[in-house]
């Protein structure tokens, strides 16, 4: 998992984001999601949260809340 630097603005500290990539440079998780899918165009499909589609050029064109 690839670690950000801790940082400060103003004097408050910025929070750490932990994410993880698979080999392609997809995110795969992070520290507010613990899963992303994407397809083979290395487009995001889903998080924890929403789906996603896409047009045929590749345009996101919806994002739907997961009901759990």
């Amino acid at each position: 998992m690839a670690e950000g630097v801790p940082a400060s603005q103003g004097g408050v500290p910025v929070p750490v984001e932990d994410y993880a990539y698979d080999g392609e440079g997809n995110r795969t998780a992070s520290h507010l999601s613990a899963m992303y899918n994407s397809n083979g165009h290395n487009q995001l499909l889903e998080d924890d949260s929403y789906s996603y589609a896409y047009d045929a050029k590749g345009n996101r064109i919806s994002r739907t809340a997961i009901r759990l």
